[in-house]
């Protein structure tokens, strides 16, 4: 009797597999969708470094005495070329951060920026989009004195501070390490040259900067 039960138990279900057509699905394992997730994590490039190179147009004021003698138009030029360099990182596709020098050259003078971003970038668009808060060190520099020397010059050829401001960009992945970017900033300082115990001054205010640059991620 106990024979006879199993025969008939195998029998119905070879029954059963006949009557479904045969077809047994696979079972995929549950561990795939997992795996695809480490694989994207492993994808992901979080540091980078860049280098870039533009234009800067700056807000130079003054204020000239009678007697103050600028050497022609040198010491109020408000327009120069710019380059940069920095490193990055990735904290999510959307958010990121950057360490970066820049030097705006002018005729007279040398603008040295050091700064920090942090940036929130769409990264569903083709050009992601990104815009970011700046904060910083300034510097600028003078190169030769902006005046004709007066009896006594004791003027500072050398103003620092701080420096803040925005900025708002497009990147545009062309493979999985390169990229091409494009900035547009505005960074806020106050660089004062006083002239003759500050009877002159010459004021930096502001400055605009496009910049166009690559980027490689580790």
């Amino acid at each position: 009797m106990k024979k006879t039960s199993i025969t008939f138990g195998c029998m119905f279900l070879a029954m059963n597999a006949a009557y479904a057509g045969g077809d047994i699905e696979p079972v995929e394992p549950i561990h795939t969708g997992m795996v695809s997730e480490e694989i994207m994590e492993d994808s992901v490039h979080n540091i980078f470094v860049y280098a870039a190179g533009g234009y800067a147009s700056l807000d130079v004021t003054t204020h000239l005495t009678a007697g103050a003698d600028l050497k022609k138009s040198g010491p109020l030029d408000d327009k120069g070329s710019l380059y940069e360099a920095g490193l990055g990182y990735r904290f999510t596709e959307n958010i990121f951060t950057t360490l970066s020098f820049q030097r705006t050259g002018l005729d007279f003078a040398d603008i040295d920026n050091i700064y920090v971003s942090i940036n929130y970038q769409l990264s569903d668009i083709i050009l992601k989009p990104y815009i970011g808060l700046i904060a910083g060190y300034s510097t600028l520099t003078w190169n030769t004195r902006p005046h004709v020397p007066h009896a006594i010059g004791d003027e500072k050829l050398e103003s620092t501070n701080d420096t803040y401001g925005v900025q708002v960009g497009l990147e545009h992945m062309f493979s999985e390490h390169w990229s091409l970017f494009a900035k547009y900033q505005y960074l806020k300082y106050d660089h004062v040259m006083d002239i003759d115990r500050a009877v002159t001054n010459i004021k930096h205010n502001s400055g605009q900067n496009i910049l166009l640059g690559a980027r490689y991620a580790f």
